[in-house]
């Protein structure tokens, strides 16, 4: 009984073989006429219309069935069927399958008997939405490859053309054409670049997401600073309402209300076993004026769930883009990304016949839902640390996340590029890049403090210097500097020296001391961790001059918080007539002031990376609280006034998808005591007659220092449409509205001498409307440069006495791709 037994297994272990060898297998790719690959093309099997496959994200595909294989045919939006017989082809040979594209819009059917087939599914998957979106997961962790490749992309026609036309006796045509021809010639060689990277991430609610770069790799560099993360270009997945898309906001068409904004249609339908996929194609309603995005949409009624997309801008310019995702299920019946593609092309940058092309591909594996992490994973809030050891470029550690081995291609670009960057210096030369772009150009053990070459104010007209400090390169631990600065129109020396000690690494903790000679606009309204590229100091007209002694100790308060504690002894003299009325009916025109102060910014889920040697701030989905307290100092022997002063601000951004983007910026103070002109709230105006900028937190036609109080609050609210309002197909103006207002009192009116100012107790009002992109222009190929104008009119209490005194004009200038 044991053998037959034996024996019967032994045939049955048999005929599995057997039925192994005789199962029929093929592999493929399908591709377009520019043999790029084709993400999730339908794929029937033998003619059967419930029996198929799809082929992946990069056009791949792999069959096995154990009947004989006979035919394919492949179905695609916006490409022509095709159906290919196989009677011929040997199971064992890769096949290229290749698809004509044709041009193809599908119209707004209306339909009359019942509602669109297409709307129940979709209807199912945004009630689904909140299950697969990772954002609201309890919690995940993963394994993400990065690889992005930059390449030409030349215009062989065109260049050929250009053959006909050159003029070789003109050298910079002739010039220009030869480089054509080399770097046509190097396209189809290597790229451009090649860039991996392999990131493990980390995700918890409330803490957002911690990104530790594990490998990098960068052609050419030997240590790159930089690494290529392409979550940062597009979504991680497809299911948030607002889907950011190289910070350009789109509208989900998976969201509430979407059959207002977006047409879909089913295109298809495939059978994978048990479960259907619906092929839905999705574009913006020709009456809707939303952001939207157009694509193709596959939906697993297994759980009905996004297993594939599609999805690019509707309406591009100088610039295509499109986004490609691929989800797989993950556990406990969730659908999770898999796989995310995108590819950017500037056809005509750098030339007209020489364009420019960025793919990028990212791979994620190791998916785990709902881990445990340790109390130090989510620490600091920086978007994507590179770890010590991560430039290592060893094959053997980059194979286990590479699914696909490097082409000869990607090979050569690696080897070539390796070989030029050590020659040229490639890692010193980003060295320099990286200084320059964070305001610093080292030269050996110092750096030049670029920012402090010049400076353009309405006082100082030009201010032309030079600053230097030295660098890491003499030491990690402190930075000592100086700098000069002569302004051509005030005609006077500015200057100052530092020492900063660097306690904690990452800026964790520094201990500034500095001494300057400096001007200073009086009642300036500061809150000293807010960074600005311009500031209200570009148009002030008056200033005092200052000799500051400060020390300050700086650091982080938690992962989302900032503190600086200061303690300065001013010299301070007004540049303008001006006398302080004391209580012994004394009057004064210099002042000293010995200060303490406290700031505090705390800025909830807020994240940065650091690029180029600066910190790049992503924006946060919170409000930004700032604080500051400042204690006035009556000391013997060194002078000053006994006063209190308390600033508060609160900024918070908010899109609503079908109106646009809101902030509202609320700031307020209160000033205690003795306090001269110089240390009270100036309201923050630029005076109405035309100017170049718009300035945030800034009212557009108040004058210069016309408004004075000890204690205001004022309220900036800005509303941006976007073209929801108004879209033809040629002209799309973008418009905002604005509205501000201010209220104010100031005490003891009567110590304040030779200077003439109003206050804000019947409040101060201003409405205001932007016309953005009113005129538009080609800008190098590659962007579209915008043209609006701003109008604001004053009214209420303090308005003028006719119109054009109560209205102010700006240019506003905008740029998109």
């Amino acid at each position: 009984m044991l053998e037959k037994n034996h024996l019967f297994l032994s045939l049955f272990f048999l005929l599995q073989i057997s039925s192994l060898y005789s199962q029929t297998s093929l592999n493929g790719i399908v591709t377009n006429q520019k043999e790029e690959p084709l993400p999730f093309v339908n794929i029937l099997i033998n003619d059967s219309p419930i029996e198929g496959v799809i082929s992946d994200i990069d056009g791949k595909f792999e069959i096995n069935i154990d009947d004989k294989l006979t035919s394919l045919t492949m179905s695609y939006v916006g490409y022509e069927m095709k159906r290919i017989s196989l009677q011929d082809i040997d199971n064992q040979e890769f096949l290229n399958i290749q698809m004509k594209s044709i041009f193809y819009e599908f119209d707004e059917i209306v339909v009359r008997a019942g509602e669109n087939p297409a709307h129940r599914i979709i209807r199912k998957v945004i009630e689904n939405r909140d299950r697969y979106d990772p954002k609201k997961l309890d919690g995940y962790s993963c394994t993400i490859y990065n690889k992005t490749v930059l390449d030409f992309l030349p215009n062989a026609d065109s260049i050929e053309q250009m053959a006909e036309k050159v003029d070789t006796s003109k050298y910079i045509q002739n010039k220009q054409y030869e480089n054509l021809q080399k770097m046509n010639k190097s396209a189809e060689k290597m790229h451009l670049m090649v860039m991996e990277a392999v990131t493990k991430r980390d995700f918890k609610p409330i803490e957002n997401y911690s990104d530790s770069i594990i490998l990098n790799r960068v052609s050419g560099f030997q240590n790159p600073k930089f690494a290529a993360v392409i979550t940062q270009i597009q979504p991680f997945s497809f299911y948030e309402e607002v889907l950011s898309i190289m910070e350009k906001d789109f509208i989900n068409p998976i969201s509430k209300g979407t059959f207002k904004r977006y047409f879909f249609n089913i295109e298809d339908t495939l059978f994978q076993q048990k479960d259907t996929v619906f092929i839905i194609a999705f574009h913006p309603l020709k009456k809707s004026n939303v952001e939207g995005l157009k694509g193709v949409l596959y939906i697993n009624t297994n759980g009905f769930a996004i297993q594939n997309v599609i999805a690019e801008p509707p309406d591009t310019k100088f610039i295509t883009l499109k986004i490609e995702q691929q989800y797989q299920k993950a556990g406990d019946g969730l659908w999770f990304p898999e796989q995310l593609n995108f590819e950017l092309e500037a056809p005509k940058y750098p030339h007209k016949n020489m364009g420019m092309r960025i793919s990028g591909k990212s791979y994620i594996s190791n998916v785990k839902l709902n881990p445990k992490f340790d109390s130090k994973t989510f620490k600091n809030n920086e978007a994507n640390v590179l770890a010590l050891n991560a430039n290592r470029r060893a094959d053997t550690l980059w194979q286990p996340y590479r699914l696909n081995d490097l082409s000869e291609k990607e090979l050569n670009t690696y080897a070539i590029l390796d070989s030029v960057g050590r020659v040229q210096k490639f890692d010193q030369k980003i060295d320099i890049v990286e200084s320059l772009y964070s305001g610093h150009y080292p030269i050996g053990k110092f750096d030049v403090l670029i920012h402090k070459v010049l400076a353009i104010n309405d006082y100082e007209g030009a201010r032309l210097g030079v600053g230097l400090a030295t660098n890491d390169t003499l030491s990690r631990f402190f930075s000592i500097g100086g700098y000069g600065g002569f302004g051509f129109k005030d005609q006077a020396w500015k200057y100052g020296g530092f020492l900063k000690l660097k306690l904690l690494k990452d800026d964790q903790l520094n201990w500034n001391f500095e001494y300057k000679k400096e001007i200073f606009e009086p009642g300036f309204l500061d809150f000293p961790l807010q960074s600005g590229f311009l500031s209200h100091r570009f148009y002030a007209n008056i200033m005092d001059e200052v000799k500051e002694y400060s020390t300050t100790l700086q650091g982080k308060l938690t992962k989302f918080g900032q503190w600086q504690a200061n303690f300065n002894y001013q010299e301070l003299t007004p540049q303008y007539e001006y006398l302080y009325e004391k209580a012994d009916d004394e009057l004064i025109a210099d002042f000293d002031f010995p200060e303490f102060k406290l700031n505090f910014r705390y800025a909830f889920g807020e994240r940065f990376s650091n690029f180029m040697g600066a910190k790049v701030t992503y924006p946060t989905a919170y409000p930004i609280f700032q604080l500051g307290f400042t204690k006035g100092l009556n000391i013997n022997g060194l002078g000053g006034f006994d006063y209190e002063k308390y600033t508060a601000s609160i900024r918070y951004d908010f899109i609503r998808k079908s109106l646009g983007e809101t902030t509202i910026r609320i700031e307020g103070g209160l000033a205690k005591g003795d306090l001269p002109f110089p240390k009270l709230f100036s309201s923050s105006g630029v005076g109405r007659n035309f100017q170049l900028f718009i300035l945030d937190n800034t009212f557009q036609t108040m004058d210069l220092y016309e408004f004075l109080s000890d204690r205001f609050v004022h309220f900036f609210f800005k509303h941006d449409f976007g073209a929801r309002l108004f879209k033809t197909e040629k002209f799309k103006p973008e418009i905002s509205i604005v509205h501000n207002l201010a209220f104010g009192t100031l005490t003891n009116e009567q110590v304040h001498q030779n200077i003439d100012y109003k206050t804000l107790k019947k409040g101060f009002f201003e409405g205001g409307l932007i016309l953005s992109k009113l005129l538009n222009f080609n800008y190098v190929n590659l962007l579209e440069l915008g043209l609006g104008a701003g109008v604001y009119y004053r009214y209420g209490p303090y308005s003028n006495g006719n119109w054009k005194d109560n209205t102010a004009f700006r240019l506003d200038i905008s740029f998109d791709f």
